[in-house]
């Protein structure tokens, strides 16, 4: 066999072995992302269970402020004389202080709510492409590729081999500077 068909076979050979590499790296990756992916999905989880305990805590507040305006409300009219249980004005006033409040609550709530759903489709979104990047690193089979790249050389080495042999340069005799 001649020198050149000797270094294409090393070339198919180390060819082959980068394609193996190349295909262990590929899902390496691929499983190193998953792994983020599922860590991203974890947090998301977390800031949105945050968010709805943020929103509780500021309902409350808004609660506690609501219930103090009233307090201080029926404490003013009080001291100027009004009657608050059968003063109309007073009973309105009165009215008017907690549908703000409960309005108020109602808004923080959703807005508490839809920004915790926000965060739990991202969630859903970061779990499925970690399913995905697991399926495709599932289906990567370094061997194969290592398999495949040889099968490709060889075809080349092949050819190589047959058209150097038929211009003669494996006859006996010829020496390696005519091949």
């Amino acid at each position: 066999m001649s020198f050149a068909v000797t270094a294409m076979s090393i070339g198919a050979v180390n060819s082959a072995l980068g394609a193996r590499n190349s295909a262990i790296g590929q899902r390496n990756a691929l499983d190193f992302q998953a792994s983020m992916d599922d860590l991203s999905a974890k947090s998301a989880e977390l800031s949105a269970q945050s968010t709805l305990l943020a929103g509780q805590r500021q309902q409350q507040r808004v609660m506690l402020q609501g219930a103090r305006v009233k307090s201080a409300q029926k404490t003013s009219m009080a001291a100027n004389g009004i009657d608050i249980s059968g003063s109309e004005t007073a009973n309105r006033l009165l009215a008017s202080t907690q549908f703000m409040t409960e309005s108020d609550v109602l808004t923080i709530s959703s807005n508490a709510t839809q920004q915790a759903e926000s965060l739990r489709m991202q969630k859903v979104n970061l779990q499925n492409s970690a399913s995905i990047k697991r399926a495709t690193s599932s289906g990567i089979d370094p061997n194969m590729a290592m398999y495949s790249s040889l099968i490709g050389s060889a075809g080349q080495v092949a050819s190589s081999w047959y058209m150097m042999n038929k211009v003669g340069a494996f006859a006996p005799g010829v020496s390696l500077a005519e091949s």
